[in-house]
């Protein structure tokens, strides 16, 4: 048995190798009410109980299956195993901020398990050597797997070309590595040492590598424009430009180079970045809304669905974009726009109504 992520799936000829696939999904909405009654009976205490937090695991499950029924994007979070386990590792007896979403998920897993050592959200961090910052050394090695090309390397090699990089060299390494792993961060498999994710690890090699900035980013698009089939390293690129943007750094110089390219898998990264940043300058965004009315239909679908899911600092950005996919001629894209509306109206519904009115969707929905 082998697994894959679905675009790159796609690349196997399936039948030439007699692959029977099997796709793993989202959870269901029955699934995931399931997946948060557990987790909540876990994290939270019994009703009439006393312990941590102020909450009760009924009482937390009804609040996170609300944000989550309200179209808030902590529902992508809640749908997918990782992520909702990350979730109530992080945040439990609290709550998650209600506008969350999956970037800042990551970077506050990378908070509260590499920078420093605290398991829930009512922990007083390890002290000491066992709570040391281990980011120099958890971003090394995510970079050393990136430039594999694989989510797991030997540990030896971790050793032979690490070491002098690192603080402290070997004996840093070694020890560093251990704690990691007691974190729970690294997980050691048969010699080789892998991220508990391989998001986790792309994650990993994007921070390090937003985090020197410059030089470090432009090769990783060069990379990206070198190898446009390469799914691990366009991951890679999205978090580095997301991590850039929130060290203060402006990504849209880079999204304006991805979306100009004349690879429509380099186009299709660009669009995907475009979607998950928070901020971006009018130029750039002015470009990327003339692009998608004539994007690839598989183009303009991705990005449809991935507005509602990043929390934008107002309307005026989403507005902007679905208008841009509405005026896509593909059907599927302007029905995917109409579900985006239904999640965004719990945020601002007034702003939704003036969509509404402004782009006559009903009338396209209601027309025969």
């Amino acid at each position: 048995m082998v697994t894959s992520r679905a675009g790159e799936a796609a690349y196997l000829d399936s039948d030439g190798l007699g692959i029977r696939p099997y796709r793993l999904l989202d959870y269901s909405a029955a699934e995931w009410d399931r997946a948060i009654r557990a987790y909540s009976r876990v994290f939270y205490r019994p009703p009439g109980s006393t312990g941590p937090g102020e909450l009760d695991y009924e009482q937390a499950r009804a609040e996170l299956r609300q944000a989550a029924a309200r179209g808030l994007p902590l529902r992508e979070i809640c749908t997918r195993p990782l992520t909702l386990r990350m979730m109530f590792e992080l945040y439990a007896p609290g709550l998650p901020p209600s506008q969350i979403d999956t970037a800042r998920l990551y970077h506050d897993y990378w908070e509260r398990r590499v920078i420093r050592d605290q398991r829930g959200a009512d922990q007083v961090p390890t002290s000491g050597p066992a709570g040391a910052d281990l980011s120099p050394y958890a971003e090394a090695l995510g970079l050393l797997m990136a430039a594999a090309g694989r989510p797991d390397v030997a540990q030896v090699d971790v050793y032979d070309r690490l070491a002098a990089r690192v603080p402290r060299g070997r004996h840093g390494l070694r020890e560093a590595l251990r704690i990691l792993t007691g974190r729970g961060v690294v997980v050691r498999r048969d010699g080789r040492l892998a991220f508990f994710h391989q998001s986790f690890c792309e994650y990993a090699a994007g921070r390090a590598l937003a985090t020197r900035g410059g030089r470090a980013v432009d090769e990783l698009v060069a990379q990206v424009e070198r190898h446009p089939d390469d799914l691990f390293l366009a991951e890679i690129a999205g978090h580095a430009l997301r991590e850039l943007e929130v060290c203060s750094g402006d990504a849209s110089p880079v999204v304006a180079r991805l979306v100009a390219s004349a690879e429509q898998q380099v186009v299709t990264t660009g669009l995907r970045v475009y979607a998950r940043l928070k901020h971006i300058s009018e130029p750039v965004a002015t470009r990327v809304r003339e692009l998608v009315p004539a994007a690839e239909r598989s183009q303009a679908r991705q990005f449809v669905d991935l507005v509602p899911t990043v929390v934008q600092p107002d309307a005026a950005r989403w507005r902007a974009d679905l208008a841009a996919a509405w005026a896509h001629p593909d059907p599927d894209t302007r029905a995917r726009v109409l579900r985006a509306l239904t999640r965004l109206a719990a945020q601002d519904p007034g702003a939704v109504a003036d969509f509404l009115v402004e782009h006559q969707c009903l009338d396209w929905a209601t027309s025969p």
